[in-house]
């Protein structure tokens, strides 16, 4: 049976960008299994792995545990959060003492086809101290036709969190993440990488709820065929001195589409605070498509506030330029995009992400 008719409009706001389909395709409920077999990419680093959107209790690092939870309903305008409910009715909080960890991969593995996976993880965090989460997402062999609906809860306090992720899932998959966020004091930064997938979608809901809270989500998407992404990001700037900074870049080619709705909203009590919302789209075809909606909601004078998109090709001076030089087209491209997005992954803090994410890029 298909797994249910979402009408995600009002929550996506475009009506060139649906998601209904994929909820009315039949799926297997897949919840769980410790039986994977997988490359073993990220040796010498601490790691936990999520099979088929269950955590995988045992081998954990030092200084992680997690605790299984009943699920909570959460009030918002992304019903994609509570609806995992009806399939999983648990959330799983995975808390990191930041004192004794720094480096923490998290392998998301799925093992087969033609699945719908519900996923619950929490993520928290409150000792004052620094953790570097990288969040991979891939299959086991060929596993396609996957339909994953992460919800994935931050919970700060005191601390700082830089999160990464990455979708290597393969270009039959539909990923789609739904972050939902509140920083207590302290800061939460993410650079998420997408160039894989036959729909991906990012929803963003942040609060910022204390004096000094700070939250930076940079993106970069790269898109071919008729691949179909959608980032939606809001961040609440709920008390004084808070910052926010959304950055995404796009690279669109074949006949794919993107789409961005950026949203910050400043309430009259958060006096002195900063945000900033930047959009930029690299088009290597006349065929694919970008829709930006960045937008302010500001209720106090007192505030720094920018917002901006463009959309445009590579330079044909720049190509010209290199190819007089003797370099081949395509690798003239492959630089000059290079070079468009290399600021955003340079903003993942730790190095060893960092180099890891380059090579994907």
């Amino acid at each position: 049976m298909p797994l249910a008719n979402l009408n995600l409009q009002s929550v996506e706001e475009f009506r060139n960008f649906s998601i209904d389909s994929l909820f009315l395709k039949d799926y297997k409920v897949k919840i769980g299994g410790e039986k994977f077999n997988i490359e073993n990419r990220f040796k010498n680093m601490e790691k936990i792995y999520i099979v088929n959107g269950i955590p995988v209790s045992k081998d954990l690092p030092i200084g992680v545990s997690i605790v299984n939870l009943d699920i909570t309903e959460i009030n918002n305008y992304n019903p994609l959060l509570n609806f995992n409910n009806k399939y999983n009715g648990k959330i799983w909080d995975i808390n990191f003492e930041s004192q004794r960890l720094s480096d923490i991969v998290i392998i998301n593995v799925i093992t087969d086809s033609n699945i719908f996976i519900p996923s619950n993880i929490r993520y928290s965090i409150e000792d004052e101290g620094v953790i570097n989460i990288l969040e991979v997402t891939l299959t086991q062999g060929s596993s396609s036709g996957v339909l994953v609906n992460n919800r994935r809860e931050f919970s700060i306090k005191n601390s700082t969190l830089n999160y990464s992720s990455l979708n290597e899932s393969g270009d039959e998959n539909s990923i789609l993440f739904n972050y939902y966020g509140f920083v207590n004091g302290g800061s939460l930064n993410s650079v998420n990488l997408n160039n894989q997938g036959f729909t991906t979608m990012n929803i963003w809901d942040v609060d910022l709820l204390t004096d000094g809270s700070e939250c930076s989500v940079y993106g970069v998407i790269k898109l071919e065929k008729n691949m179909k992404h959608g980032t939606i990001c809001k961040i609440n700037h709920l008390e004084k001195n808070t910052f926010s900074n959304q950055e995404f870049r796009f690279i669109l080619d074949g006949s794919s589409y993107a789409m961005y709705d950026g949203d910050s909203t400043v309430v009259n009590s958060a006096k002195d605070s900063s945000t900033a919302q930047n959009s930029k789209t690299i088009m290597l075809s006349n065929s694919a498509r970008i829709y930006n909606k960045p937008r302010l909601n500001i209720y106090t004078g007192e505030v720094k506030a920018t917002h901006g998109a463009s959309v445009g090709r590579l330079d044909g001076e720049d190509i010209f330029y290199l190819k007089q030089r003797g370099l081949k087209e395509s690798i003239i491209k492959s630089l000059l995009i290079d070079a468009f997005v290399i600021d955003l992954l340079d903003k993942v803090k730790s190095n060893s992400f960092r180099e890891y994410l380059h090579d994907k890029r």
